[in-house]
Formats: C-alpha cells, sequence, structure tokens
C-alpha cells in the first residue's frame, strides 16, 4: 500500500536528482534537459 503525503523543502533534492536523471526521463519519453535546483526551490 503506498501513503502519500504533501511535498516539502526536504524533498526538493530527492525530486531535482529525479528531474536530471537522463535515464529517468529517457524512460518518460521526453527529451532531457538539466534543471537547476534553484528553479525547484522558487
Amino acid at each position: 500500500m503506498l501513503r502519500l503525503r504533501e511535498l516539502e523543502r526536504e524533498d526538493v533534492k530527492k525530486i531535482n536528482k529525479w528531474r536530471n536523471d537522463s535515464n529517468l526521463i529517457a524512460c518518460l519519453g521526453a527529451p532531457y534537459r538539466f534543471i537547476n535546483e534553484d528553479v525547484d526551490i522558487d
């Protein structure tokens, strides 16, 4: 069973790591582009 919760500021580093994983992005069928962590913080 999965439990969902709201995103928290501490999640930014992990989310940014996923967003910059070129293999993961390729599996989603999207073009890869680097996203700076500052973009996710704002």
